[in-house]
């Protein structure tokens, strides 16, 4: 109806015609010129002709895909959408996923692929989609990413448009069945003789003592187990009935220490960089050792092989009648006259990798997601100092950190740090998962344990925020 258009006064020299949209039909334009005499309206037409030929190109297709996530060795399925944004007829489509890793299977049930090297990709032109799958290679848990593309190609010229898409596929680890189940700890065979347990000097690595049921230490002892220089290791006993067996060991010693280690040695403090760590401090009297033994595998496939208690004892020093203790020229200042208070203590959490300060901690913090990773790695410590001119300056002798009745250390110098530190380095290991946390600090006056006073007992409580997880992403227990 309205094909036709004057174009008198147009600048001809930038003339242009566009095609209709997805159309490569060829097609001939009509020109007209048309004199007309100004003295009586006469007019004299001229006509040519324009012939357009219309070169086809292919227009990018459309491709829908979604993340996919499974089982190690089970079949995953897979969603994959295409179609032609060009719909007149004149373009086909094809589909390829490329980037499967060798061993892998896709499949519809009807066409299969199995990825070799050197052939890692397939076209599935063809193939249902709805019941397209991938089986990940035999005893793999590793994750990987499909690249899916999408061709439409014209008929009239093979001129083709490409569209990519990739699809990211989690797999779940499922662990191995134990072809060798380790000895049922009821049956009589599992017991604390299988186990070699150890008191070690973390400033040698060095085991200083041997630990058993009912055991009195060395009094030669007393100034490492003061020093908080002291670890305890445990190891499978060659040739007992646990070697080979042990997946993970919980050591506890008077609810006070506590830490579930995953490698031999299995140590109560772990370790940095295999230099064992120390932090354990024992008074003169009776101490309880709690090993829980638990068989390797994920927290759900986990066995409890043997849980065993010793108790031993640390001497007294033998003090003789005529020790007078020092008097104290400037005692502390009294803690219930309202001038000490947990704003005269400066409480951070460090990177014991750096042993810079990373936050501050006060009663009520929510901790800043960006140390999630920080208190997940155990290469945190939490440390505190007098603040400068504060009424505990120049007051402390000693502090007592205890975090969630976990993990405590008494410390007898600044910074007054969770795990102490080796040759002025700090030590590492506090891990801290979500929820809600609980610091105490007990604070001591200078002298020794007869005349120490307790100065204050500050307890604050702080948060670790949960990670952002999506619906897409795995929540793995440690």
């Amino acid at each position: 109806g309205n094909t036709s258009v004057a174009i008198t006064g147009w600048t001809l020299a930038a003339l242009t015609i566009t095609p209709p949209a997805n159309a490569d039909t060829n097609f001939q334009l009509t020109v007209t010129a048309t004199a007309t005499e100004a003295a009586n309206g006469d007019t004299a037409n001229t006509v040519g002709t324009i012939d357009v030929t219309v070169a086809a190109v292919a227009d990018a297709p459309a491709v829908n895909v979604a993340n996919a996530a499974g089982a190690e060795g089970t079949a995953i399925a897979l969603s994959i959408a295409s179609a032609l944004t060009d719909t007149d007829g004149s373009e086909s489509l094809s589909l390829t996923v490329s980037a499967i890793p060798v061993g892998a299977t896709l499949t519809d049930g009807a066409n299969s692929f199995t990825a070799t090297v050197g052939n890692t990709s397939v076209a599935i032109t063809g193939w249902t989609l709805a019941a397209l799958t991938i089986t990940p290679p035999a005893s793999a848990d590793t994750d990987f990413q499909l690249t899916v593309t999408a061709t439409a190609t014209e008929a009239a010229n093979g001129d083709t448009a490409d569209t990519n898409a990739t699809i990211d596929v989690t797999v779940n680890a499922v662990p191995d069945p134990d072809p060798d189940p380790p000895p049922d700890p009821g049956n009589g065979t599992i017991g604390i003789e299988d186990l070699l347990i150890e008191i070690w000097d973390a400033e040698t690595d060095l085991a200083v003592a041997t630990l058993g049921d009912g055991a009195t230490l060395d009094l030669e002892l007393l100034d490492l187990l003061a020093s908080g220089n002291a670890t305890i290791a445990v190891t499978a006993v060659a040739g007992g009935d646990l070697e080979g067996e042990i997946g993970r060991i919980r050591l506890t010693v008077d609810d006070l220490y506590q830490k579930m280690q995953k490698a031999a040695p299995y140590t109560l403090f772990g370790d940095k960089h295999g230099d064992a760590r120390g932090g354990l401090e024992l008074a003169a009297g009776e101490h309880t050792l709690q090993l829980e033994i638990f068989s390797p595998g994920n927290a759900k496939h986990r066995e409890l092989l043997g849980d065993f208690t010793i108790g031993f004892e640390v001497p007294a020093a033998d003090i003789g009648t005529n020790a007078v203790p020092d008097p104290d020229s400037d005692p502390p200042p009294d803690p219930g006259n309202g001038t000490i208070g947990i704003e005269d203590l400066l409480i951070e959490i460090w990177d014991a990798e750096t042993d810079l300060a990373v936050a501050t901690l006060g009663d009520g913090a929510t901790l800043d997601l960006e140390l999630l990773d920080l208190l997940a790695s155990g290469n945190a410590t939490i440390a505190v100092t007098a603040v400068a001119g504060g009424d505990l300056e120049g007051e402390i002798g000693r502090i007592r950190l205890t975090v969630d009745d976990l993990y405590q250390k008494m410390q007898k110098a600044a910074p007054y740090t969770l795990f102490g530190d080796k040759h002025g380095d700090a030590r590492g290991g506090l891990e801290l998962a979500a929820g809600e946390h609980t610091l105490q600090l007990e604070i001591f006056s200078p002298g020794n344990a007869k005349h120490r006073e307790l100065l204050g007992d500050f307890t604050i409580d702080f948060e670790v925020p949960a990670a952002d997880i999506g619906a897409g992403d795995l929540l793995i227990e440690i």
